[in-house]
């Protein structure tokens, strides 16, 4: 069986690591050959995942031996954006363009339970694409996660859009549960009137989903002619029983 290595993540002197990104960097590499399952537990505070976005790639892991993401007992997301007092939060001042505040590509089985993802903004010209969490995978679990307040408003080059939890299989079924979006805004502010604008609170593709729930969505273009969209959800396939608020 599978060696479970559970790390504290917060700003108390005796936590294992300060940041996510400190302890992903130690903890990443091939599980299999190491035979753990690393899990990382948030303290009730705010983190700044990264410089940027926390970026989860090029990992080996199956079934028996994965990350996990969580937060310590008495930290978890209670479903109240406005009541966030001792809950982990992530956050980034600096998010990259075109990438999620946590982004997971192919690194299969991870799951992230019970935080929250709040506030991130994109206004720079050059920026035009955010998210609060992408997951891209094969038999992860996404469950109990809050994603709030991620925005874009610029005049980019391209299209623009904003989207809460970005959730797909690769190779097999993924899962997601129980998870809440809220307050995601897409604004293109040019002149061009042939760009679009996506607001979206989950983007579903081949996956299980149950019981998500969304609430304000909005997307506005500052051109008469561009198109515009805002959806609480988007799916291509395995969505069921959701919710909408």
């Amino acid at each position: 069986m599978a060696t479970e290595v559970i790390s504290s993540v917060g700003s108390d002197v005796g936590d294992d690591y300060s940041t996510l990104a400190s302890w992903y960097s130690d903890k990443g590499g091939d599980l299999v050959s190491r035979d753990t399952v690393e899990i990382a537990e948030l303290r009730g505070e705010q983190h700044s995942v990264a410089s940027t976005h926390l970026d989860m790639s090029g990992d080996t892991t199956d079934s028996t031996r994965y990350f996990h993401i969580r937060t310590m007992s008495g930290a978890e997301f209670r479903g109240d954006f406005g009541d966030l007092t001792g809950v982990a939060v992530l956050t980034t001042s600096a998010l990259t363009n075109g990438s999620a505040v946590i982004e997971m590509d192919q690194v299969d089985y991870t799951i992230f339970e019970d935080f929250c993802i709040k506030d991130v903004t994109l206004s720079s010209a050059s920026n035009n694409v955010a998210k609060g969490l992408f997951a891209q995978s094969k038999g992860s679990l996404c469950k109990n996660v809050g994603v709030s307040g991620i925005t874009v408003s610029a005049a980019p080059s391209g299209n623009v859009s904003a989207i809460g939890i970005h959730w797909s299989d690769y190779n097999g079924a993924s899962f997601i549960r129980h998870c809440i979006v809220n307050n995601i805004n897409a604004t293109y502010t040019g002149t061009n009137d042939t760009k679009t604008v996506l607001s979206a609170g989950f983007h579903f593709v081949d996956n299980d989903a149950e019981n998500c729930v969304v609430a304000n969505i909005t997307a506005t273009n500052s051109t008469a002619n561009g198109a515009v969209t805002a959806v609480g959800f988007t799916s291509q396939v395995g969505l069921v029983l959701l919710e909408t608020a």
